[in-house]
């Protein structure tokens, strides 16, 4: 597995904090129902990749020009993407096993 670039794996690692931190903020600042729903400007942050990527998949929910945090979808959402990533895994260790038991 020579020249291997960890560049899509530092991709990855960034997507993922920038993720945590804007879920960070909606818990920290309590705005998790649609009562304490707020402005991204209250909020700090801007619409970008991380905020699309939730907003789409309904984590983020908009009511009337503010947002929060929808923590039973979020749960939701992470438990259908361990089901997929549960077995890409398997596949992949399974693959690198193969690739080192046929190179010997």
């Amino acid at each position: 597995m020579t020249g291997t670039s960890f560049i899509p794996i530092m991709v990855a690692i960034i997507v993922v904090v920038k993720r945590r931190i804007l879920i960070n903020r909606f818990r920290d600042t309590n705005t998790t129902t649609a009562y304490t729903a707020k402005t991204p400007e209250e909020l700090n942050f801007s619409r970008r990749l991380s905020f699309n990527k939730l907003f789409i998949h309904n984590i983020i929910v908009e009511v009337g020009g503010k947002y929060y945090l929808d923590e039973q979808r979020l749960i939701e959402y992470r438990s259908k993407r361990i089901m997929i990533l549960i077995p890409v895994l398997i596949i992949l260790i399974l693959l690198i096993l193969l690739d080192v038991f046929l190179t010997k």
